[in-house]
């Protein structure tokens, strides 16, 4: 009998925005943008929200591919 090992679920859900995060900071886009998308990308799959229509709505909030306020502050 095959065994699932732990932590599979959770990490299977969240693949598809770790993989977006990828392809996204291999484009040339900031760590710090990169980390508030896929973070926003999974909070709101943690509510229930789908995948696509959770990255929809995190791309929507993007103005010139920036998070305006957040990447704007000083670390």
């Amino acid at each position: 009998m095959y065994t699932v090992p732990p932590g599979y679920s959770v990490l299977h859900a969240v693949s598809p925005v770790v993989y977006h995060g990828i392809i996204e900071h291999s484009a040339g886009l900031s760590l710090r943008h990169v980390l508030y998308q896929t973070n926003a990308i999974a909070f709101l799959m943690g509510r229930g929200i789908p995948y696509p229509q959770a990255l929809y709505i995190v791309e929507s909030w993007e103005r010139d591919e920036r998070f305006p306020y957040f990447e704007d502050m000083p670390v």
